[in-house]
């Protein structure tokens, strides 16, 4: 691509590769934005959103051609976006705190659907494999690789 995207102090900005000015995307005091993660066209910007600068996480898809973002999640804290290669997708980690361990869930990029695929007490970070088949994350410091055929109910998202 032409554009790097990176977070820092809560905003999101894009910079070129080469020469250029940066684009603060999110241009937005008091919140904060972070883990930005493009889609494979480069068109959408998936990313997590405090109001407060902390806290409550919602999840946002940012439209590239016409600025605006969507909500995709907003129930407990939602981080660690990742786009399926077909750009259809995101997985990202959904925890209800309270208590409660996270899930890993699978939305499609509209927002209107959800699917938890995986449960645990201790979940961090999710990353689709190049051939959409895998996804890896991270729980206790160890690195997983989990095979989305072997999830049952990974074939019922947005049936």
């Amino acid at each position: 691509g032409k554009r790097i995207v990176v977070e820092a102090r809560g905003e999101i900005f894009t910079i070129p590769a080469e020469k250029g000015d940066s684009r603060n995307l999110s241009n937005s005091s008091g919140s904060a934005e972070r883990d930005p993660a493009w889609s494979a066209d480069g068109k959408e910007l998936a990313f997590d959103y405090s109001a407060s600068g902390g806290g409550h996480l919602d999840l946002y898809v940012y439209n590239m051609m016409t600025g605006e973002a969507i909500t995709i999640a907003e129930d407990g804290e939602n981080y660690h976006p990742s786009w399926a290669p077909d750009g259809d997708f995101i997985v990202y980690i959904n925890d209800p705190g309270k208590g409660h361990d996270s899930t890993m869930t699978v939305a499609d990029k509209g927002g209107r659907c959800h699917q938890g695929l995986l449960t645990l007490d201790d979940l961090w970070g999710s990353s689709w494999s190049p051939d959409g088949e895998h996804i890896a994350f991270i729980s206790h410091g160890e690195v997983y690789l989990v095979a989305l055929e072997k999830l049952p109910s990974y074939k019922s998202v947005c049936p």
